[in-house]
């Protein structure tokens, strides 16, 4: 068995590599045998990080040599199928999935959120869609959205990926933990963060991005250490 998954990989977008994390662990443990080749903007990293393969996305006869190989084509997880960030983006992702359909390969929209979708991106899904094997969506919305452009198609309602995340076998209690302790502080910035999306009331105007974002960095390795570009995507 060979699955292709295609979505917003090798970006370094710290929400799309979880989602890809669990697909792939979940994949690995109901099909231990089965390889899993990504479309990914960085395929070298995608494939060392993940253990998988990997195929560059926008190498248009390697994606399609990529489907002939495949037996399943997923297209997830995320919101691909929108005309928000795109109409090219749309265009990008629906051919992926109709390129599936025709070659004959059990081709499915994955754990997605479907839309917002203008006239002509519904067109398109509809266009581009027709022929996939099921889908499944994220909320209610999604499902009513996709299932009146694709009537006759299954679609299922299903939690995001995410849910599937495995805790640690001993789980920190934060609230118990003295909010200046060690404890404390080697979690905060360490392995969790949070910058709001207001930059406003999140960030200093009388300091760098890079400065803020990275000190985190620097107090939890070597303090002469600087931050790069790809570590402020991971």
């Amino acid at each position: 068995m060979r699955f292709l998954v295609s979505g917003y990989y090798g970006f370094g977008n710290l929400g799309d590599e979880a989602l890809l994390a669990q697909l792939v662990t979940q994949l690995k443990t109901r099909y231990p045998l089965a390889t899993i080749d990504v479309l990914s903007q960085h395929p070298a990293e995608t494939a060392h990080q993940y253990g998988v393969a990997a195929t560059p996305r926008m190498d248009l006869v390697a994606v399609r040599k990529a489907i002939e190989r495949s037996d399943v084509v997923l297209s997830g997880a995320g919101g691909l199928l929108q005309t928000a960030t795109s109409f090219k983006s749309l265009l990008y992702y629906a051919g992926v999935v109709r390129t599936g359909v025709r070659a004959g390969k059990r081709t499915m929209i994955f754990a997605q959120s479907i839309g917002p979708l203008d006239f002509w991106g519904k067109q398109t899904v509809k266009e581009c869609c027709r022929g996939i094997a099921a889908a499944t969506v994220r909320d209610e919305r999604s499902r009513a959205l996709l299932a009146s452009i694709l009537p006759g198609v299954e679609i299922e309602r299903t939690a995001d990926l995410v849910f599937l995340y495995d805790p640690p076998d001993e789980p920190v209690d934060l609230a118990r933990l003295p909010a200046d302790g060690r404890p404390m502080r080697a979690i905060r910035g360490g392995q969790i963060s949070i910058i709001f999306q207001e930059p406003m009331s999140s960030l200093s105007p009388l300091h760098t991005i890079g400065d803020q974002v990275g000190e985190a960095l620097r107090l939890h390795r070597d303090g002469n250490y600087y931050p790069t570009r790809r570590d402020y995507c991971y």
